[in-house]
């Protein structure tokens, strides 16, 4: 009788692993604090990575502006609000120009002008 109820005790434990195990996501990080878009984000601790979205007529202008400094890893951009927007709806861009840089984990600094963009890189 003991030896029975040690069997059923022993199954019902290994059905109870399998069900939590089967339950189980398998990644226990928390990924509600990952960035959206981690295609934006630099691939290099140190430099930095840029989206633009700019009026067509001035990219030659802020590619070179943004170009010229050592601490830049890539620079993307689109030329329209529609596009940016479509693609990266969670910036909540709401007007053009707007320059977003990102770290390795996140924006950190936003902004419509030129100039303030290339000085908060050129002093961080």
């Amino acid at each position: 009788m003991i030896r029975v109820i040690r069997i059923n005790l022993v199954v019902v434990l290994v059905i109870f692993s399998i069900i939590l195990t089967a339950c189980s996501t398998g990644d226990n990080s928390d990924s509600s604090n990952k960035f959206p878009y981690p295609e934006l984000l630099s691939k290099e601790e140190g430099r930095y990575s840029i989206f633009v979205v700019y009026p067509k007529k001035q990219e030659e202008e802020i590619v070179s502006l943004l170009k010229t400094s050592r601490k830049i890893k890539s620079i993307r951009g689109e030329d329209t609000l529609e596009m940016a927007n479509e693609l990266f709806p969670r910036l909540n861009i709401n007007r053009v120009p707007m320059v977003f840089i990102f770290d390795t984990e996140k924006i950190v600094f936003k902004t419509s002008d030129y100039d303030k963009a290339i000085e908060f890189v050129e002093n961080n």
